[in-house]
């Protein structure tokens, strides 16, 4: 209660907080593997968001692309010894998007 929230935009950290990288705390590094993967799959970091989640020793990355067209798929099935999995989530933003959106 007395402990003083993130005044600042950025990486999440102790003093920043941002609406790119979700979920668990994301290393800059696992950022450029997510965005490395999404690449190959022809998938830029512009209208997209991070969500990372942790189970156990597994991974998953989401990477959320803002879209009005839904579906999920997976990226990367596994890596690091089965520990990490990068999944597609298209259809962030879809009720806003279909708003302003010609289709």
């Amino acid at each position: 209660m007395l402990a003083l929230p993130p005044y600042g935009l950025g990486l999440p950290s102790d003093n920043a907080i941002s609406n790119y990288y979700l979920g668990n705390r994301i290393t800059r590094e696992e950022i450029a593997h997510a965005t490395k993967a999404a690449g190959r799959c022809g998938i830029e970091p512009e209208n997209t968001r991070i969500r990372k989640s942790v189970e156990g020793v597994n991974t998953t990355f989401e990477i959320l692309q803002a879209s009005v067209e839904t579906g999920v798929r997976d990226v990367v099935g596994t890596e690091d010894g089965g520990t990490t999995k990068i999944r597609l989530i298209n259809g962030d933003h879809a009720e806003e998007l279909a708003k302003i959106c010609f289709q």
